[in-house]
């Protein structure tokens, strides 16, 4: 885009977006972004008090059975094998249910969907001034 005096202006991340930036400077802004996107999945009492580990199993498994068709049992047992903390020899349910939780959100939103999604924040953010 040229700009008066024949200069060349670069156009704003949020114009590339598509993002309107008139009014954007009366108010804060927060945002935030999570690690545990699997948590409102659970009950309140899972929530509060953890799970043991053959609940774990029998939520990753199903999981795993409605989300893939082939190589099921490996996929459980490199799931499991990852998020296990193998260095308690005993798992108290809320460590339990950090690691399911854990598991669970990394399944359900690729790595490149979340960079994109926190790029837009970032992005709306550097307009907000």
């Amino acid at each position: 885009m040229t700009g008066g005096g024949g200069g060349v202006r670069k156009r704003s991340e949020a114009s590339m977006l598509g993002i309107s930036t008139s009014g954007m400077n009366r108010y804060d802004l927060l945002f935030g972004v999570v690690t545990s996107e699997a948590l409102f999945r659970f009950g309140a009492l899972d929530v509060s008090n953890g799970f043991e580990g053959d609940r774990r199993d029998k939520i990753i498994r199903t999981y795993i059975r409605n989300a893939y068709t082939y190589h099921l049992s490996e996929i459980f047992y490199t799931v499991v094998n990852e998020y296990t903390d193998w260095d308690r020899t005993v798992m108290h349910p809320i460590n339990t249910r950090d690691a399911a939780i854990a598991a669970l959100g990394k399944f359900q939103n690729n790595c490149e969907c979340a960079t994109f999604i926190v790029t837009l924040f970032l992005a709306a953010s550097r307009q907000h001034k």
